[in-house]
């Protein structure tokens, strides 16, 4: 079960992510790597801002799940840029909605979260790739940007797990 909250964990992802971006950019494919970044930043803050204004609430304490989120703006924009970045949502979906329903299974069983909190957590999520038109490009991404990022995300990876403590503590400790 922890590994499945480790691999959703802002701490985990931010590493990749940053990673699959500058390799993005440096391959010529700066249109999705900035609105993958910017929808990843936009969910995450998202998130943060409703997490602290909801801090003290008696029927919403935990909302939204903030593992989910990340796990939808991070595994989502990946996997729609792997897609060319001209899937478009509907044929994304098969894709996210198993992520969001694994992440979202592990945070409800080890109890962290209600399924209100996961739900809340993929509709940040999803409504951030689709505000910033990560499922749909202006012109496809190129193969060889796709294997290139993916390259880099399975490179960072021990990174991923290396800032997993440290990161994923700082943004606990900064929400809760």
């Amino acid at each position: 079960m922890e590994w499945l909250n480790t691999l959703a964990d802002v701490g985990f992802v931010a590493p990749l992510l940053v990673a699959a971006v500058l390799m993005l950019l440096a391959r010529g494919a700066a249109e999705p790597a900035l609105r993958w970044a910017f929808a990843f930043v936009l969910a995450a803050a998202t998130t943060g801002l409703l997490k602290m204004l909801l801090r003290d609430s008696a029927d919403f304490p935990h909302f939204p799940s903030g593992h989910v989120c990340v796990a939808v703006a991070f595994y989502g924009g990946m996997i729609s840029i792997l897609m060319g970045g001209r899937g478009g949502m509907w044929l994304n979906l098969p894709f996210i909605v198993p992520i969001a329903l694994l992440s979202g299974w592990s945070r409800v069983e080890t109890t962290a979260h209600t399924w209100t909190d996961v739900i809340g957590g993929f509709a940040i999520g999803a409504l951030s790739l689709a505000l910033l038109g990560c499922w749909r490009m202006s012109r496809p991404v190129d193969v060889s940007a796709r294997k290139w990022m993916l390259a880099a995300i399975i490179l960072a990876v021990p990174v991923g797990f290396a800032s997993y403590t440290w990161l994923g503590h700082s943004w606990r400790m900064l929400v809760e």
